[in-house]
């Protein structure tokens, strides 16, 4: 079963406005969609090569501590995807991989025993988890940001794949 969600982040806003999906599930797939309105310049390139967060899931009861996203970022005239955790609170990431825009491509985030996998289509990337949490999760959704706020509109399109 699947379920499409557009999601508009409005220039001068970090998110689409709230959305809460309580799940016991290890693991999310979408099929998801970095339209060419995710395509920014910053003009500081600091700002510019922090990792946005397209989707993801809690790994405990505060994500900001413990979860697995797949994040994303235009740097160097590339859209690029990567791993991004929260892991005791720090946070780290990974490139997975370079994107076209308004292309589709399959995106899982897994928790397992010991590591969060992030998969674009058939290859993935580790990052380690220290998290012993088994319990009700949450959806992250998509995020422009932490100190930025979008510079202009982006869509973001995502159908999850429910299992």
């Amino acid at each position: 079963m699947e379920q499409t969600v557009n999601y508009l982040i409005k220039k001068g806003n970090h998110d689409s406005g709230f959305h809460v999906h309580f799940t016991m599930d290890n693991q999310l797939t979408a099929d998801g969609i970095l339209t060419d309105s995710c395509i920014y310049d910053l003009n500081d390139p600091q700002l510019q090569s922090d990792t946005n967060k397209f989707f993801g899931l809690s790994d405990n009861l505060y994500h900001e501590w413990d979860s697995a996203r797949i994040g994303w970022r235009y740097y160097e005239n590339k859209l690029e995807v990567m791993g991004y955790s929260r892991v005791d609170g720090q946070h780290y990431e990974q490139h997975l991989a370079f994107v076209e825009p308004n292309v589709s491509y399959r995106y899982s985030v897994k928790i397992l025993d010991g590591e969060y996998q992030y998969w674009i289509n058939d290859q993935y990337i580790t990052h380690q988890r220290t998290s012993k949490y088994n319990f009700v999760r949450y959806w992250l959704y998509p995020y422009f940001g932490g100190t930025s706020v979008a510079p202009h509109d982006m869509l973001i399109k995502l159908d999850y794949i429910l299992l």
